[in-house]
C-alpha cells in the first residue's frame, strides 16, 4: 500500500508526516522533495524503520512511521502507541508536561485526533 501523507495539529500550529509501508529510499526522496530538511547520514539513521514502527522528532519535523499496514487491531494498537509518543514529543516541545488532572484530557484529545486522522486516510484506501 505504501503511502506518505501529512496530518494537521491546527491547535498547535504543527504538522506530522505519516509514512506507512514505504522503503527508506522512498521516504528520503519524499522528504527531499517536500520539506526543507537536509537528509544526511544522521537523519537517514534517525528516520529508518527498525522494528514495526517509530515516532520521530527532529526540530520541528515530526513523523510517525509504520511498517506493513493491514488494518488489524494490532496495527491500530501500534498506531495508538506511536500517537502517544508523538503527543509526548510535541507537548514537551511546547512546555506541557503530562499531569492527569491538568493536561490529561489535552493529551487524550490529541491522541484521539491523531489516530482518527491517520485512520481516515488509511481506511480511504480500502
Amino acid at each position: 500500500m505504501g503511502k506518505i501523507f501529512v496530518i494537521e495539529h491546527s491547535a498547535f500550529d504543527s504538522q506530522t508526516t505519516v509514512a506507512v509501508d514505504v522503503s527508506d529510499k522512498k521516504l528520503v526522496k519524499w522528504i527531499d522533495d517536500n520539506t526543507v530538511l537536509e537528509v544526511d547520514d544522521e537523519m537517514r539513521d534517525y528516520i529508518s524503520l527498525v522494528g514495526e514502527a517509530r515516532t520521530v522528532l527532529n526540530g520541528n519535523f515530526t513523523m510517525i512511521r509504520l511498517g506493513e499496514w493491514t488494518g488489524s487491531n494490532y496495527n491500530i494498537a501500534v498506531l495508538a502507541h506511536e500517537a502517544f509518543h508523538l503527543a509526548e514529543f510535541i507537548f514537551d516541545r511546547i512546555g506541557v508536561k503530562y499531569d492527569m488532572e491538568i493536561s490529561g484530557e489535552v493529551f487524550a484529545y490529541f491522541i484521539q485526533s491523531t489516530v482518527k486522522q491517520i485512520l481516515d486516510v488509511l481506511e480511504g484506501d480500502k
